[in-house]
């Protein structure tokens, strides 16, 4: 039987927790505004974290694991770059396929008085402000995903770490989007496939950048980056077409497509070429876990 102090008990235990915490608050959620329940947003992305950080420091002592590091700049810039040029690549290709047309959310035009003060807003606001207050929520799921299960997957030298990770985030989700509102088409069991292969891809990419970095902060800011321009930003700019909720938005085939194959090319370019030249996957994580 195993020890509990072994690292895969670890990552059992961290398993287990985090989702009968998380579909206990999914199952709330479900009955009372779904995704709309902002609080209840905020506490299911920080219960991972919450998780990953108490058994951190109840088995290892401290919290060194997790990534509380900086890191190298050029990383922060991949990280917001590739979800936010993904959101524009989207955008345009649904108006060059014509499922879309160029324009300015009305809301907004009418809330600020003139188009030109609702760009400004999109523009200023959207891809600064609105990604730092996200990334207080995004840090929580990444604290967790990306820093307590990463850690120890890669200290046991687990195969294709980031696609197994890919798996659990992505199951994690599966009660909002199949039951709530979460799904962003007419068809849920559609977009839980579109989701899937979405939130798998970008774990790739994620994990890619939190271990080439050895920051969970750097993961954090790619995780909000997405969110904020997939689900804000891009949109504010497009007057959907017909085919739109399955093409667009963060569960549809365009952003699917575009995270796969970024993902193919991360894994073959890096992981796979780290592991034959190194036996490791880029850098070595925190040897105390071994110990």
């Amino acid at each position: 039987m195993l020890s509990i102090k072994s690292l895969k008990s670890q990552i059992i235990l961290f398993v287990l927790i985090t989702f009968v915490l998380s579909w206990s608050l999914e199952f709330y959620m479900i009955h009372h505004g779904g995704i709309e329940n902002i609080a209840m947003d905020f506490l299911l992305m920080w219960t991972p974290g919450i998780v990953g950080l108490i058994l951190s420091l109840l088995f290892s002592k401290n919290v060194k694991d997790i990534g509380f590091k900086f890191g190298r700049l050029k990383f922060y810039g991949l990280a917001y770059a590739i979800p936010a040029l993904t959101a524009i690549l989207i955008l345009f290709s649904l108006i060059l396929l014509g499922q879309g047309q160029f324009e300015v959310s009305p809301k907004l035009v009418e809330s600020k008085g003139s188009v030109g003060k609702a760009v400004a807003v999109i523009l200023l606001i959207g891809p600064t402000l609105s990604v730092l207050i996200g990334f207080v929520s995004a840090l929580g799921e990444e604290i967790g995903w990306r820093g307590f299960l990463h850690s120890r997957m890669m200290a046991l030298k687990i195969p294709h770490p980031f696609l197994i990770t890919g798996i659990i985030w992505s199951i994690w989700h599966w009660p909002l989007i199949l039951f709530s509102n979460y799904a962003t088409s007419s068809i849920p069991l559609l977009s839980l496939f579109l989701f899937s292969c979405v939130i798998i891809s970008f774990a790739i990419i994620i994990g890619w950048l939190r271990e080439a970095s050895g920051s969970v902060l750097v993961a954090g800011l790619a995780h909000s980056v997405h969110n904020a321009w997939m689900q804000a930003i891009y949109p504010a700019f497009l007057k959907k077409g017909p085919l739109d909720e399955f093409l667009g938005g963060e569960s549809g085939v365009l952003n699917a497509v575009i995270y796969i194959f970024i993902a193919i090319y991360v894994y073959r370019r890096f992981l796979v070429r780290g592991r034959e030249t190194t036996g490791n996957v880029l850098l070595p994580v925190d040897p105390s876990l071994n110990g």
